[in-house]
This record gives structure tokens, sequence and C-alpha cells, in this order.
């Protein structure tokens, strides 16, 4: 996993696929956790940071695919003293009463999905959420939650306010620098998911940082608006 600082207080950790972010301030926070096969290049990763694992105090969760609560349970262990923040609507998956569910739609595309990603990724171990967040909560002072369905039904971004940077999960990618709607196989209400787009155009943020895809680190919310009137 590569460790790049995007800004004073936000770092990510990046696996071949898929990001995760480390907030370092008064109350560490982690958002999302990456794939199971990888938890130790995780926790690894948040001390190089300079943050010491067990010192995390707030994990914020996008949504419950495999690929962003993988390292959840085993980081919950570390950070006995996180408090773990998920949308109701995800909470029974991440806790382990409800199935994952596969691909969202189907064809070969959805068969491959199905069958590859817990290959690739493993199959998280059900985890405690300690608090399930809504739409306008703050997660710790600074980071707001902000609601955004489609993707999942209880899929959340969150802003970070003092520097502007928004942590999009999969609401939308920005594979090969290209702004764009998330993966559409894995996406379960693809008319929510454009709602959730225009709301994040009406945002104020300067960087915006994806699950899938380089950061965009200037002018962001322009490039959000360039994608919603694009819908």
């Amino acid at each position: 996993m590569s460790v790049t600082r995007l800004s004073h207080d936000v770092w990510a950790i990046a696996h071949p696929f898929v990001s995760a972010y480390v907030i370092v301030a008064d109350e560490p926070v982690v958002v999302d956790t990456g794939v199971a096969k990888r938890v130790t290049d995780l926790v690894v990763s948040i001390d190089r940071i300079g943050v010491h694992p067990p010192s995390v105090r707030h994990i914020a969760v996008t949504h419950y695919h495999l690929d962003h609560i993988g390292g959840l349970s085993r980081l919950q262990t570390i950070a006995g003293n996180a408090t773990t923040c998920v949308h109701p609507v995800d909470a029974p998956v991440a806790r382990g009463e409800a199935p994952h569910p596969g691909p969202s739609s189907g064809g070969w595309k959805g068969s491959v999905g199905a069958w590859l990603g817990p290959r690739l990724a493993g199959r998280p171990s059900p985890a405690r959420v300690d608090r399930e967040i809504l739409d306008g909560e703050h997660v710790c002072e600074g980071l707001l939650a902000v609601h955004t369905p489609g993707h999942t039904g209880g899929h959340v971004s969150y802003l970070w306010e003092p520097e502007g940077v928004l942590f999009v999960g999969d609401a939308a990618s920005n594979m090969r620098g290209e702004l764009a709607p998330p993966i559409g196989f894995f996406t379960e209400d693809r008319q929510l998911m454009k709602e959730s787009i225009l709301r994040l155009a009406g945002l104020e943020f300067e960087v915006a940082v994806f699950g899938h895809g380089k950061p965009i680190e200037r002018d962001a919310a322009s490039a959000f608006r360039a994608l919603a009137g694009s819908l």
C-alpha cells in the first residue's frame, strides 16, 4: 500500500483498486478500511502516517461493500476505543445480521464481479456498529456526514469542513482521471445515485477523494457540478 499526504490533515492509503483515508486530528479518524486480505498493511500504513493505531478514535464507513469494510473488525480490535459510524440502512450488513448483496445487475460483468470480488478482497468478518449516523450529523468536530444513497441505500459521503475535503466513497469514481458515476453493476439504485451526485455538486469543497480513482486536488466542486450537468 502507498501512503500519500493530500492536505495538512488528510492522508490516503491506496490499495491497487481501493483507498482508505486517515484524518490526523485531535481525534484521529479512519475513513473506510479496505479489503480483508490487506488489513495488516492498512494498520502498518496508519502507523507510518504517525497515528498509533490504538489511538484511532473514529472509523467512518461510507458503505458496506467488502472492499470498504474488509478491515473493519480487525481495526476495531486494535483501536478498541474507536467509535464506528455506519448509516442505519447499511448497518445490518456490517454487523453480519444480513448477507452481503452481490452485484445489483446481471450479465457477464455482474457474474464476474460476484465471483472475483471475494477472491481478490476476502470476506469481511461481522463488525461492531457503535453509532448509526444520519445525514447532517457529525462524526466528530469538523467531519460532516452526507447521506448519498444509490450505490447502496446507506451510502454516506463525509466532508472534512476545516479543509474542504470531500470523502466521496463510491458515490462517484475518478478512474483514469475521469469523474464519473460509480460502477454500474454494483450500484443499487441509479436514480438515487444521480440525485446524490446532484446533492454533492451543491456543496462547497476544494478536494475530493474517492474509493476508486485518484483525488481531485483543486476546484473539485466545479468538477462535480459539471458531472451533475451531464446526467
